[in-house]
């Protein structure tokens, strides 16, 4: 890892996680059971009749409200609280204490925040299974949010003025590509997790973005990836481990 990248984390005044698919990898299968009950939820409540009725109804609103919650809420009088508590009603027993995460999350002493599209229940619940519920100084939840979502530029806006944040003294660990690019828009360093897209050789030496200069014939390269990424990583634990092992 490039000397001038270590100096960018290492001074890094605020780290921001994002929850879901992130502190937690994907094939857990919890932001699956997630999705699953929204859709469920919509097709109870509404009364429909099929699954393609209720993915066509989701896709509108995601497009015209930035998530199904918003769209239900103003076109169908919804209680949010209701609906909250239904969808993050889960079986957080696929979740176990991630040790390596633990350890890396206290070796930054920089303030650290969650930033989660789902609300303050289902944020704590996540971390108490994680064993990451005493690194944390806040959680920024959809309802600190106004019940706007990333990637609106208004969450952002609440969010850092809610921490005191400044975006340019700050990295932003997500898996979806749209809130990493706000994030990079407001000044941040971003990391992007993603299980399948990021590789890595056995010692951990990065071989995607956040190692442009390197090369190597046996581990595949990504070459995909938009400028708004300045780093990507198959998990946050190896994220912090790797730049942990080049910061010493």
């Amino acid at each position: 890892m490039k000397k001038e990248i270590i100096t960018q984390l290492y001074n890094a005044k605020v780290w921001v996680f994002d929850l879901d698919d992130t502190l937690y990898a994907r094939s857990t299968g919890l932001s699956k059971e997630i999705d699953q009950r929204i859709s469920a939820y919509i097709k109870k409540h509404l009364k429909l009749s099929n699954d393609e009725e209720v993915a066509k109804l989701r896709r509108l609103f995601r497009n015209d409200y930035g998530g199904a919650l918003n769209g239900l809420r103003k076109n169908h009088g919804v209680n949010v609280a209701e609906y909250l508590h239904d969808v993050h009603t889960l079986d957080y027993s696929v979740l176990k204490h991630d040790k390596i995460l633990h350890e890396a999350l206290l070796n930054i002493s920089a303030r650290k925040y969650v930033f989660t599209n789902g609300d303050h229940g289902h944020a704590l619940r996540s971390l108490a299974h994680l064993g990451l519920d005493n690194v944390f100084d806040g959680i920024f939840d959809i309802n600190a949010a106004n019940l706007l979502p990333k990637p609106f530029p208004e969450t952002y806006a609440l969010f850092l003025n809610h921490f005191a944040i400044d975006p340019r003294e700050t990295v932003m660990v997500e898996d979806n590509m749209s809130n990493l690019a706000i994030s990079k828009n407001l000044g941040m360093t971003t990391v992007l997790i993603d299980e399948k897209a990021c590789f890595y050789e056995t010692n951990f030496v990065m071989k995607t973005s956040l190692s442009r200069d390197q090369t190597s014939k046996t581990t595949p390269k990504i070459d995909h990836l938009p400028l708004y990424v300045d780093y990507c990583a198959p998990s946050s634990a190896v994220f912090l481990q790797n730049y942990m092992n080049y910061a010493k």
